[in-house]
């Protein structure tokens, strides 16, 4: 047997059991296959037998010492697991119905208490190493050891009377909290119609070509959560400085033309609407990172700390997609879709983890530019799209018609859609808005210029 095992956490008779009791009572191999795989044993013998009754049990065929011993003799393994000596031996002593629920539970938790040594292992390695920054060496651990508890002895199936009990403590608490009360409001009226709010947990992306309002959007929605619900958000961003940021939120909230503010030309008036913006930004609960090229591990990091440091976290905002770096998994792939997935479903998992709506920016291709006299945005847009649009539970595309029209007025210019292009929850759609140019603000239409806040 591998005596370096040994070493480690493990309970050898423990599998022993568990092993023997499947050669007397087929039936246990349902049990114990549900919680435990081959890589949960810790004994290469073991690991081995364990397959081999796996493959057997697939092929309906019975599982004994005979059937066993042929099967490892087949693949050359009888002797690697201490011969058929070895095998007769599992159920010495053992009722010819052994209950073996304790047992499972013994070899799991060993298990896991490996497989939590490896994951420091590989984080104390990587420290010692200094070759990666360290964030991203606690960000991996934190994200190892995140699936590792999700790998514990799984719950058996239920019915929904079980669920709703446990969930709710009775019938009557189950629609007291609807989708609306329980969804992050974005700020404008149509689409939270349409969405009930930013959830928790969803992946939502906004998909926009260049200059077409992907920031202006995503700022807004980090603002409005922020600056008027008081909630705390978190805003990575990885394309635009934080003072642009900065100069943006005060025209937004200052009605303020951004040009003037670029250049430095004030009034007594607009002096006060900047200190009154200021006021209102400074106190806010918007927390931003601008540091470049932020792996998600990092960012779910830093992510989680502050949610440990204030209590409660209710939105991460990323701009943009693009400039995530691939994981090192994701460089087996040969092509930008698939190495998009690896991020997109990174990305879903984040927000799973840290139980917040994740915003996420994305630049789409050129394809709705050459489409005539219609520029609107489609899925099949978003650049590199397919796993994209997959893992996202809203995709939502700001639109505004007269971008693509020179001749446009005033009026027109300020007409702007939001097109909610997925809704993996809700019904799809269109909610109309305005974007007022000066202040790269979208809101309500018909909202007078001193309340916009």
């Amino acid at each position: 047997m591998d005596e370096r095992a040994m070493s480690l956490p493990a309970n050898p008779d423990a599998e022993r059991t568990v092993l023997g009791a499947i050669l007397l009572d087929n039936q246990a191999f349902t049990e114990a296959s549900e919680h435990l795989d081959a890589g949960d044993w810790s004994l290469d013998g073991h690991r081995r037998i364990f397959r081999r009754m796996a493959q057997l049990i697939s092929l309906h065929q019975t599982v004994d010492i005979v059937t066993l011993s042929n099967e490892l003799s087949r693949h050359k393994e009888v002797e690697a697991v201490g011969g058929v000596a070895y095998l007769a031996g599992l159920t010495e002593g053992l009722p010819r119905r052994p209950v073996i629920g304790e047992y499972v539970r013994i070899i799991k938790d060993k298990s896991l208490l490996r497989k939590t040594m490896a994951i420091s292992n590989r984080a104390i390695e990587a420290a010692a190493d200094q070759a990666e920054p360290a964030l991203e060496v606690i960000g991996r651990a934190q994200a190892d050891l995140q699936v590792l508890a999700e790998q514990g002895i799984s719950t058996p199936l239920e019915t929904f009377g079980d669920f709703i009990e446990k969930e709710y403590g009775g019938p009557d608490a189950v629609f007291k909290e609807s989708k609306v009360s329980l969804g992050l409001r974005s700020g404008l009226s149509e689409l939270d119609e349409l969405t009930c709010g930013f959830q928790r947990e969803e992946l939502i992306i906004i998909g926009a070509r260049p200059n077409a309002g992907k920031t202006a959007l995503g700022l807004k929605f980090a603002a409005h959560a922020a600056i008027e619900l008081d909630q705390t958000v978190a805003f990575y961003s990885l394309e635009m400085k934080r003072k642009l940021l900065l100069h943006r939120l005060v025209a937004m909230y200052g009605t303020l033309s951004l040009k003037d503010i670029d250049n430095g030309r004030w009034t007594p008036t607009t002096l006060r609407y900047r200190l009154e913006a200021m006021a209102l930004i400074a106190s806010a609960p918007l927390f931003v990172d601008d540091r470049k090229n932020q792996t998600i591990q990092a960012m779910k990091a830093k992510a989680a700390r502050l949610k440990a440091q204030t209590g409660h976290l209710d939105l991460v905002v990323i701009d943009q997609l693009n400039h995530i770096p691939i994981p090192a998994e994701g460089q087996r792939y040969n092509n930008r879709t698939n190495e998009l997935g690896v991020v997109t479903r990174s990305l879903k998992a984040m927000a799973d983890d840290l139980n917040v709506p994740l915003i996420v920016l994305h630049q789409l291709n050129r394809a709705n530019e050459k489409r005539g006299d219609d520029h609107e945005p489609k899925l099949s847009d978003l650049r590199d799209s397919g796993n994209v649009e997959q893992d996202a539970d809203l995709v939502l595309f700001p639109h505004r018609p007269a971008y693509y029209d020179k001749d446009a007025d005033d009026k027109a210019k300020k007409k702007a859609i939001v097109i909610v292009a997925k809704n993996r929850n809700g019904p799809t759609g269109r909610a109309h808005c305005q974007y007022i140019d000066e202040q790269t603000l979208f809101c309500d239409e018909g909202v007078p210029e001193r309340t916009l806040w």
